[in-house]
């Protein structure tokens, strides 16, 4: 599996696109991981925060699905 964060951050959206919002934030949540291992120097910080916002929301997201279901 690629270490690309925007490998995985597309990864993450072609499978929110299919309704599959769990492994979606699994793969947002590792391009989060490879950004926080990238040199500050060259990251991109607006593609980080666009990334950061989509996992946050799927979170929050999944976390209201779990709690309808109890």
């Amino acid at each position: 599996m690629s270490t690309d964060p925007t490998v995985q951050e597309h990864l993450g959206d072609l499978y929110q696109k299919t309704g599959r919002l769990k492994l979606a934030a699994a793969h947002w949540d590792r391009a989060v991981q490879e950004w926080n291992r990238t040199v500050q120097a060259e990251v991109d910080t607006d593609a980080f925060a666009k990334v950061q916002q989509k996992l946050d929301a799927a979170k929050v997201k999944l976390a209201k699905e779990e709690s309808n279901r109890h």
